[in-house]
């Protein structure tokens, strides 16, 4: 295998007194007696850097700084994707994605026109995290992750902040507008706690609750 030469990256080789290469500016320059040319450059970062000629005009591009600066880019780099990596397979940025989608523009049925639904009023992540984050903690060490939804006090509202809170999948069902529901003593009962109480059919609960609520009137 033939190894190819190394051509010359910068245009300029010629070694001249204040000719700059890259971040590098020539400040000095002699030959030693096998012809070498030995270069004394100032870089941007006002540090002496003492090089060749070939090093030079082939890759050196400044002392170390530049080096540095790429070192500290690729490690910012690491760093996000990591954590873009980690919120990707987390339950609570899948929440947003889910709210997001939600709310987007949909076609009503094959006509050109559009209708929109509720709005989300986090415009990205990082608002919603600050603003539901730590509430969202506190109600999974209490109720646990599975059983940790968001939940719209007001369900004809937008999502924000103030009209959004986390709620269990039972406090989710008695939420809908379907659901039918009495007040017992200031307790509130829904058809499927009184299926549970007096295990009967959902029919026959309703069919009771209607009959609790024709008594009282």
């Amino acid at each position: 295998m033939v190894r190819k030469k190394r051509q010359k990256i910068h245009e300029s080789s010629e070694i001249v007194v204040w000719a700059r290469f890259w971040r590098l500016v020539v400040t000095w320059f002699w030959k030693n007696k096998h012809n070498q040319t030995t270069v004394i450059c100032k870089c941007d970062c006002w540090k002496d850097v003492i090089t060749r000629r070939y090093s030079l005009t082939h890759w050196q591009e400044s002392c170390s700084c530049k080096q540095y600066e790429d070192n500290k880019i690729r490690a910012y780099k690491h760093w996000m994707w990591w954590t873009w990596k980690w919120w990707r397979n987390n339950r609570f940025y899948t929440i947003y994605n889910n709210i997001k989608s939600r709310t987007s523009w949909r076609p009503l049925r094959e006509q050109e026109k559009c209708y929109e639904w509720v709005k989300c009023l986090w415009g990205t992540f990082e608002e919603f995290k600050n603003d539901m984050y730590e509430s969202y903690v506190n109600h999974v060490n209490e109720f646990w992750e599975k059983n940790t939804t968001i939940d719209r006090i007001n369900s004809s509202k937008d999502y924000c902040k103030e009209n959004c809170r986390w709620a269990t999948i039972k406090e989710q069902a008695n939420n809908k507008k379907r659901c039918y529901s009495i007040n017992i003593d200031w307790k509130i009962l829904t058809s499927t706690d009184i299926m549970k109480m007096y295990w009967v059919s959902r029919h026959t609960a309703i069919k009771r609750m209607r009959e609790y609520l024709e008594n009282t009137k």
